[in-house]
């Protein structure tokens, strides 16, 4: 038995540098190996093989070749070279390097683990088992196939490449599933072509597919969140599978490299991505399905192609391009499930062959908000337009921008007019009539007046008017020039690139003057079109005064004392404008401690002119008796744009006086049982003048009893009656368990004391002397209920008003009825009678 190598022991051992396998003297210990054996060629020996032998294991250090093959039905750990022939493997397979040479075909059926550089040239692998690329493991493949077979799962576990000798090629074939699911950089498919119809699943880092034309995968694609899959610069991926990700998040990003491509073809789906980016290259929808993540991005030459539905936020940037043509150049639609912009240097591509939106032009609809911008590049198709062809190109929730440019194709003497928002949410490109030279009408100046410093004008509208017989069309947007150019802006234009104004038509420009300095302020407002001469100004001026002031007088307001609950007479507040200018007020109110306690009237809104005042009449209304204070806030454009008025006063009782007496038809005493509720209506008649809070209460109590008074407080002005209502629920005890110790109630009258024992002593009579009587026999009976009877006598209450507190006591009860008001009580004593 030889010393273990590769991790096996070895039972035969080829000894020669070259020689048959079949010849006997080639092994020591001499012999050729059998079924059981695990044979060893060791590194500079090499075997060759006529036939198909079996053996146990295989060590292979050196090289075998030939035309046959082996069968190793046990383990096998590689680091030599198979040549020419058939290798079946029934154990696990631990290759840590060596090669396959040309026409040698590797089937693993008990596991594969690669932990070394390993080449395949010109030969197959066959992986019926699950596979392991670790540690230092890569595979080299020159014009080599691996097959990774249904059921079995290749599971890269670094970030070492699987790829092709320069000018070579591999194809890489997964029928089950080829997962990434460690290392968190890049695992490069370089040059070797995968071909997917199993599930291909990122679960760490990146794959890279490199340098191929024609991947495929008509499988699966799983993304775990923050993976990557990367089509490189001139690669190709055609998907006609789904691509999924975790439920509870966004998956990895799809990288569309520069002059890559990947074709979404029917069958194809995706809903799950964080990320599809196509910074310059490729994606091509084919009406695949839903394309999705949650932000889908063209950039730097990037292109998406072909109708389809993208679901998420779509922006192309850069001089990117969306092309919605259809399949065989007609046009389509794109449909976006997020919001869409473009900026001002990409473009859309579409075909035009007829006014129906998808069947004769390509049409964008957005469902959620679009912004617009570039240019428009429509190819036409057997198409001549005719004047009053309309176009609505975008659909969308909300729709904001417009384009820079457009190629449309014109009939004689028509120009296409571009609409935005009418109706909302749309961009409608319409051909209108046009003939003759337009002509250009604008207001010689405007002139904004007198505006303070810092402070932005009311708007002013330049309407500018095409008094010519054809279509004017812009060559720029309008704009400011002039030494004080920047203290005038344009807030808003109807007048824009790619908007042509027709004959007799108008467009306007919004804008504002804002002064930095007091003086007289300078600027013009051009335009650039396609009128003569080709451009056109408007003066505008304005000037800079002193900033807005505002005056309170007085600063401050003290209402001395006031009865709580009236008004105290009112007290003036002067506001006053600066001399040259008015104010614009935008409210007056109360802010503080009390500021609820303070109201007022005016006659200053909207605006104070200039060199005047108005009046603020402030009334104090105390609700409480001590000091109380505010603030009177006046909010205007003068600086700082507010001013204040401080507020004092303070709220006293006033007079009080009134009188408490029964209900008309009511009294003053009742009689209840225990668990019983008494009620008595009282009301209150305050004097004339009489004002100010009022509170109600009720005692002394009586015992295990609740009293209540509603309301329990309330106002007197002076004249109403308050009328009250007083509730008194007595308590009656829950009975007592049979058999439990049982104590005389508090305060049970005598008779009651009589009526038990003389119970007692006829029970104890008629026991003696008729003992053998029905009466003996119902007596305990008749005496145990005349006990319950005289224990249980409490009211209709359903339960008790107090648990677990003793049953009110009989007796002739008097609580009294008390208003407080100031410094004012008023009583009324009600009876109660518990029985």
């Amino acid at each position: 038995m030889n010393s273990p190598a590769g991790g096996l022991t070895c039972s035969k051992t080829f000894n020669v540098a070259s020689g048959a396998w079949e010849t006997a003297g080639n092994w020591t210990p001499s012999g050729l190996p059998a079924a059981t054996d695990t044979a060893c060629v060791p590194a500079g020996d090499s075997a060759t093989l006529s036939t198909t032998p079996s053996i146990a294991g295989l060590v292979l250090q050196g090289t075998l070749s030939g035309t046959g093959g082996l069968n190793v039905s046990g383990a096998a750990n590689l680091s030599g070279t198979l040549g020419s022939g058939t290798y079946t493997f029934g154990g696990l397979v631990t290759w840590s390097g060596g090669t396959i040479g040309p026409n040698s075909v590797a089937n693993t059926n008990g596991g594969l683990a690669i932990t070394g550089a390993v080449t395949l040239v010109s030969s197959t692998v066959n992986s019926a088992s699950n596979a392991v690329m670790s540690g230092s493991g890569q595979l080299t493949m020159d014009t080599a196939t691996f097959n990774q077979g249904t059921g079995f799962t290749f599971d890269i576990q670094n970030d070492l490449p699987i790829s092709a000798p320069a000018g070579k090629f591999g194809v890489f074939n997964n029928a089950g599933t080829l997962q990434k699911s460690a290392g968190t950089g890049t695992t490069d498919f370089n040059a070797v072509k995968l071909n997917n119809t199993g599930t291909l699943s990122l679960l760490s880092g990146t794959i890279s597919l490199t340098n191929v034309s024609n991947d495929s995968s008509s499988g699966q694609i799983f993304f775990a969140a923050g993976t990557t899959l990367r089509v490189s610069p001139g690669a190709t991926l055609n998907l006609s599978g789904p691509i999924s990700g975790p439920v509870s998040s966004p998956a990895g990003t799809l990288l569309v490299s520069s002059t890559a491509t990947v074709n979404f073809n029917a069958g194809s789906s995706s809903t799950a991505l964080a990320a599809i980016n196509i910074p310059g290259g490729s994606i091509f929808l084919n009406n695949a399905g839903i394309i999705g993540a949650v932000s889908i991005s063209a950039s730097n030459g990037g292109l998406i192609a072909n109708p389809g539905i993208l679901a998420g936020n779509v922006s192309i940037t850069g001089g990117a391009a969306l092309s919605i043509f259809g399949p065989g150049n007609f046009p389509g639609t794109v449909n976006i499930n997020g919001s869409f912009s473009i900026d001002n240097v990409s473009k859309i591509f579409g075909l035009l062959s007829g006014t129906t939106p998808n069947t004769g032009f390509s049409q964008l609809v957005v469902n959620g908000a679009a912004t617009v911008g570039g240019g428009l590049f429509y190819t036409p198709v057997s198409f001549t337009p005719a004047i009053g062809n309309s176009l609505t190109l975008v659909q969308a929730t909300t729709l904001t921008g417009t384009f820079v440019s457009n190629n449309f194709p014109t009939a004689p003497n028509s120009v296409w007019n571009f609409t935005y928002n009418a109706p909302p949410g749309t961009a409608i490109a319409t051909l209108q009539a046009s003939s003759g030279n337009p002509v250009v009408s604008l207001p010689a100046n405007i002139n904004f007046g007198n505006v303070p410093v810092g402070t932005t004008s009311a708007q002013q509208v330049v309407t500018l008017t095409n008094t010519g017989t054809g279509a004017l069309n812009f060559t720029s947007a309008p704009s400011l020039s002039g030494g004080n150019s920047a203290d005038f802006t344009i807030v808003s234009t109807t007048c824009a690139v790619g908007t042509p104004v027709a004959a007799s038509g108008t467009c306007t420009v919004t804008l504002t003057f804002t002064p930095t300095q007091s003086s007289a302020e300078n600027a013009t407002l051009n335009f650039a079109d396609n009128a003569t001469p080709a451009t056109q100004s408007v003066a505008l001026s304005g000037t800079g005064t002193s900033p807005v002031t505002a005056t309170l007088s007085p600063t401050s307001l003290n209402f001395g004392t006031a009865t709580q609950g009236t008004p105290s007479a009112p007290m003036s507040v002067n506001l006053s404008a600066s001399v040259s200018i008015g104010i614009n007020v935008a409210s007056i109110g109360f802010t503080g401690p009390n500021a609820a306690d303070f109201s007022q009237t005016s006659n200053c809104l909207p605006t104070v002119p200039a060199d005047s005042s108005c009046t603020i009449n402030v009334i104090f209304t105390p609700s409480t008796s001590g000091a109380e204070s505010a603030l009177l806030v006046v909010t205007d454009n003068a600086a700082p744009g507010t001013q204040s008025v401080a507020l004092t006063g303070t709220g006293t009782g006033g007079t009080t006086n009134f009188t408490i007496t029964p209900a008309p038809g009511t009294g003053t005493q009742v009689s209840v049982q225990p668990g019983s509720t008494a009620t008595f209506t009282i009301v209150v008649t305050p004097a004339p003048g009489s004002s100010g809070p009022v509170t109600f209460t009720c005692g002394p109590p009586i015992p295990t009893t609740i009293c209540a008074v509603s309301p329990s407080s309330a106002v007197l002005n002076g004249s109403t009656p308050i009328t009250l209502v007083v509730t008194l629920r007595t308590n009656c005890a829950t009975a007592e368990i049979p058999g439990a110790p049982m104590n005389l109630p508090t305060g049970m009258p005598p008779q009651i004391i009589v009526l038990w024992l003389a119970s007692l002593a006829a029970l104890g009579l008629v026991r003696r002397f008729a003992p053998q009587t029905r009466l003996a026999r119902l007596a305990p009976a008749l005496a145990l209920l005349l006990l319950i009877v005289t224990c249980a006598g409490c009211g209709s209450s359903a339960s008790p008003a107090i648990p677990g507190a003793p049953t009110t006591p009989p007796g002739l009860y008097t609580i009294n009825v008390t208003a407080t008001s100031g410094g004012v009580s008023q009583s009324i004593p009600l009876m109660v009678r518990v029985i």
